[in-house]
């Protein structure tokens, strides 16, 4: 069974995007969720190999989901990598210390996409 990633993005048109790339590569299972808090829902459920995380989403923002996910138990050593369109998020200070393993920026090119997240990810094996 392939490695599953947990996308949560408010955007939906980049959550499409996602879906149609990873669904045309069809190494790694796509799941996604509109926001923390329906993530932290979906989290209960089944626990993914890495999670691509927003910051700037509404009711659980991408920090406060952070803080969130490291207090579960089996999800404490979950790979996270950043997404944002936040030029000056870099992965110094609160980030790291918290999981995060990489900070790819907005827009994302649809070519590369996959294989810049999993770099990140296997050089964090």
């Amino acid at each position: 069974m392939p490695q599953t990633i947990l996308h949560i993005d408010d955007d939906p048109v980049l959550r499409e995007l996602m879906a149609a790339i990873f669904d045309a590569d069809g190494k790694i299972k796509y799941q996604s969720a509109e926001n923390g808090s329906k993530a932290l829902t979906m989290l209960e459920k089944s626990k993914p190999g890495l999670i691509l995380l927003d910051l700037s989403m509404p009711e659980v923002d991408g920090g406060q989901f952070l803080q969130r996910i490291r207090a579960i138990d089996g999800l404490k050593d979950t790979p996270i990598i950043i997404m944002t369109q936040f030029s000056n998020i870099s992965l110094q200070g609160p980030y790291k210390e918290l999981g995060v393993i990489g900070i790819l920026h907005k827009p994302v090119d649809p070519h590369t996409i996959v294989n810049d997240i999993t770099s990140l990810w296997s050089d964090a094996a």
